[in-house]
């Protein structure tokens, strides 16, 4: 049946074919691609509100389809809901970065959504972007401040036209993931060493006082070399691990204030910003704290 219903398509007999489909799902409510298919069908026979059912009972099976979540999209663009398009043109990006139509027609509603200004000059549009990491000057621009040449020592390669602007973020933010979960994966390393650590303290010093009576002598003769050179022990490990804890919290601190983490205001509430802007004065503290502190640790 299914066969039959593409041979259908591809002689543009879209009832019949429809109506094939239908009957597919009505035997299998969870066939995906004829779901799919009775969307584009009635999306291409502009019965939007249909095809936006279809689709979305497919979605509701398999999120990670680009071209149904592209075609939800077009079915609120169709019924003037742009904003709520959007959305579903950005999940189609995630899904396939490679589809240009895909970021075509988010650019559009965006633009319609958002029209940039230059901030240096608010009564005009901007028109391009630099992505220099040297650039001192207002990263999106208009046409006056190209004229003025606030963007000519690194024009060439490093500005754009603004219609590239939401390609470009959509990447970068893609290719933060990465980072991000890497920090994860050395902090979990940091932390299972850390773990084995303490485990083996507990071990070798914790739990033995009802085990006692029933060690046999070299038993005992481990244990009383243990405790007897116990203080030796906490003081290389307080030494040591204190000056190396010191510094790793004092690089942390040094980061969030470096990679200017207190500052985002995109994406948090108005209480997150207030939380990052004592995270940030609280890091200070702890930066003087940690610098007197070493400075009495290399007396």
């Amino acid at each position: 049946m299914y066969q039959k219903a593409n041979s259908l398509i591809q002689l543009n007999k879209l009832q019949d074919a429809q109506q094939i489909y239908q009957e597919i799902i009505s035997i299998n409510p969870k066939h995906e691609i004829s779901l799919q298919k009775l969307g584009d069908i009635l999306l291409n026979q502009k019965f939007y509100l249909q095809a936006q059912q279809y689709y979305e009972k497919f979605i509701s099976i398999n999120l990670n389809n680009s071209i149904v979540q592209f075609g939800i999209g077009e079915c609120l663009r169709q019924t003037y809901q742009y904003n709520h398009a959007l959305q579903y043109y950005l999940k189609a990006i995630q899904l396939d970065s490679s589809n240009k139509e895909f970021f075509y027609y988010y650019d559009s509603q965006f633009q319609q959504k958002q029209d940039f200004k230059c901030k240096d000059h608010p009564e005009k549009p901007a028109l391009f972007w630099c992505k220099s990491i040297d650039c001192n000057e207002n990263r999106i621009f208009c046409l006056i401040c190209q004229k003025q040449n606030k963007h000519i020592k690194h024009y060439n390669g490093d500005v754009f036209s603004i219609d590239k602007l939401n390609e470009f973020l959509i990447e970068k933010l893609k290719s933060s993931k990465g980072f991000i979960s890497e920090c994860e994966l050395q902090m979990q390393s940091t932390i299972k060493s850390y773990n084995k650590l303490i485990s083996g303290l507990q071990y070798k010093f914790c739990g033995l006082e009802n085990k006692i009576n029933q060690f046999e002598v070299y038993q005992k003769q481990q244990v009383l070399d243990s405790l007897i050179r116990q203080d030796e022990f906490m003081n290389y490990l307080k030494h040591n691990l204190e000056g190396i804890q010191q510094k790793f919290q004092k690089t942390i601190d040094d980061l969030f204030i470096k990679l200017e983490l207190h500052l985002i205001q995109y994406q948090i509430t108005d209480q997150q910003i207030k939380l990052n802007q004592n995270e940030y004065q609280k890091g200070i503290s702890l930066n003087i704290k940690n610098e007197q502190n070493e400075a009495n640790l290399n007396i």
